[in-house]
């Protein structure tokens, strides 16, 4: 009588625990679904905000070369600021060279503007924006170095020379 009501009971104990076990088993399944979701869906939403930063760069400062001869197609210098900043911190070296390249080209373009709306480095001169504007100047001045690294001798004379005019 003892020794069957033992059994029952060390079944059911280790039936219990099974299912404790398999319920944990279940819970860090879950979790680690979690996990993984969780990084795809911040990769996807980091891909979709680099995605619109450059979309929105090239909106305004274009994708041509040539769009800044004409100084009244200059965009105002604190719309470019902002953009700009948001571009530098996704920048890449591979995949923005020439976005880097048509910002220089329009930092050049507005420094010979007369109109402080549209001067590049009237930015700075705003009490508001001259630490963001430095620490910029900086980021910016690092890219060029990197970029001018990059340059190699077997690269074609006016392509070196583009890239230096702009820098």
């Amino acid at each position: 009588m003892f020794g069957t009501n033992s059994s029952n009971r060390g079944a059911f104990l280790e039936a219990t625990r099974e299912a404790r076990e398999e319920r944990a088993a279940e819970r860090r399944r879950d979790e680690a679904a979690v996990k993984v979701q969780a990084a795809v869906r911040g990769w996807l939403l980091r891909c979709s905000l680099h995605k619109q930063i450059r979309e929105k760069f090239d909106e305004l400062l274009g994708v041509e070369q040539g769009s800044f001869d004409q100084p009244p197609s200059l965009p105002p210098a604190l719309d470019v600021f902002v953009e700009v900043t948001r571009f530098i911190k996704i920048f890449r070296l591979d995949k923005d060279n020439k976005r880097f390249e048509i910002f220089t080209r329009y930092l050049l373009a507005s420094m010979d503007s007369e109109n402080m709306k549209l001067n590049y480095v009237a930015c700075g001169m705003n009490k508001e924006l001259t630490l963001q504007w430095i620490q910029h100047m900086k980021d910016i001045l690092i890219i060029a170095c990197k970029l001018l690294e990059s340059l190699q001798a077997e690269h074609t004379a006016p392509q070196a020379v583009s890239h230096f005019y702009s820098l």
